[in-house]
Order: C-alpha cells, then sequence, then structure tokens
C-alpha cells in the first residue's frame, strides 16, 4: 500500500518489515527485527520513522509475539523521532496465510474442515487505509507518540463466516464452530484512554469484503 504513496514518505522511515504472524514463536525472527529495527535508528537518527505495533499489546493475556512488540515499543520510547501505530487486523492484497481474514477465505472459500472460532470478535482496516492514516499523523501528532489506529466497530467472526459462506455460495459446510469466547475487540472504548484514529466510515466492512473476497 505504501509504494502508490511513496511520494508523502520521502523523508520518513516506514518500518513495516516486521513478522506478520501472531502465532510465530520463533526467537531467531524476533531478533533479526530487533537488530534490522536498531540498525536503522542509528542510521536514521534525525529522521521519523513509523512503526507498525498491535493493539494486542494492551491484552492481559501475553504471547510471546506480544512481548516481542512490547520489547520494540521500549525501544522506540527512547527515541524522540519514533511514531508507533498500534493496528488491529489489516485487510488487504496478502499471500500471509496467517492473517484472520486470510485463513478464513482461504479455507471456507475451499470448505476445508477447520475450527472456527465464531464468538470471536476482531477489528479490521483496510491496508489501502493506513499511508493516509500515516500521513494525517505526519502532519498533526508530536514526537513520540503512540497512538492507537482501529475502526469504530468490530464483527464477531460468526457473522464474518455467514457472510463468507453467502458470498461463496457454499453447502455441506465441512468446518466446525468453536464455543470459546475472547471479548477483547468488542468494545472499542478502551482504545480511546490516549492519543487514537478511528474509522469511521458507512458500511466499511461490507465495503471491505466485497473488495477482498
Amino acid at each position: 500500500a505504501f509504494k502508490k504513496k511513496k511520494n508523502l514518505f520521502k523523508d520518513e522511515i516506514i518500518f513495516a518489515s516486521g513478522n506478520a504472524n501472531s502465532k510465530n514463536k520463533k526467537e531467531v525472527e524476533f531478533k533479526r527485527e530487533i537488530n534490522l529495527l536498531k540498525r536503522t535508528l542509528k542510521k536514521n537518527q534525525k529522521k521519523k520513522l513509523f512503526y507498525f505495533s498491535t493493539l494486542d499489546v494492551l491484552r492481559k493475556k501475553n504471547s510471546k509475539y506480544i512481548d516481542h512488540k512490547k520489547n520494540i515499543e521500549k525501544i522506540l520510547k527512547k527515541n524522540k523521532n519514533a511514531f508507533i501505530l498500534r493496528l488491529p487486523q489489516v485487510i488487504g492484497i496478502s499471500k500471509n496465510k496467517f492473517t484472520v481474514f486470510n485463513f478464513l477465505k482461504i479455507n471456507i472459500k475451499k470448505n476445508i474442515k477447520i475450527i472456527v472460532n465464531q464468538n470471536f470478535y476482531r477489528n479490521f482496516i483496510d491496508s489501502n487505509d493506513i499511508p493516509l492514516i500515516v500521513n494525517k499523523v505526519k502532519k498533526n501528532s508530536k514526537t513520540n507518540n503512540i497512538i492507537n489506529i482501529f475502526c469504530k466497530r468490530s464483527i464477531k467472526i460468526s457473522y464474518l463466516v455467514d457472510l463468507m459462506i453467502a458470498h461463496y455460495k457454499l453447502k455441506n459446510l465441512k468446518f466446525k464452530r468453536n464455543l470459546v469466547k475472547d471479548d477483547f475487540y468488542r468494545d472499542m472504548r478502551k482504545f480511546k484512554k490516549r492519543n487514537f484514529f478511528v474509522i469511521d466510515k458507512k458500511n466499511y466492512y461490507q465495503k471491505l469484503l466485497k473488495k477482498y473476497l
């Protein structure tokens, strides 16, 4: 998405080389990102750097991925030119099969036998919106900022799956529904306790699905 808007960020660093798999547990990949970030900061001390973290760092439960993101944030908080942009789940044209949207899309389309966490809530934004948001942050925010970015409303996975089923006109479904709950993204008001940017567009999710399914 940033390649199309590269003229907006000639004098800034968009650090988007992090690990996109939230289930990743490989320390070697985490260390690679930290080392690359430190080298980038050292080499570009006078430039603003924008780093994409995750809203999941605010969860009470941790994982190796979340701990890694917290460690990155600690490094960046010491740098006056660093901007930490905490994102929800991002939807876009991607071959990354580990994102929630892509995992469901790939497996439901092929009617593969998977377990669907139907009582999970997730918050999605369009990858194409991110450069525009970063540009606004660049113009309006002070240095050393942490900004929560999210869509005003979240979506329940059961509803998302039903939309996919209808879109692909599927019958004789093979997947199973899991009743485990995850309400972390159900109420988005908690993300407004610090600097934040909210996407509030009419029929946002419907348009996203139409665009990327």
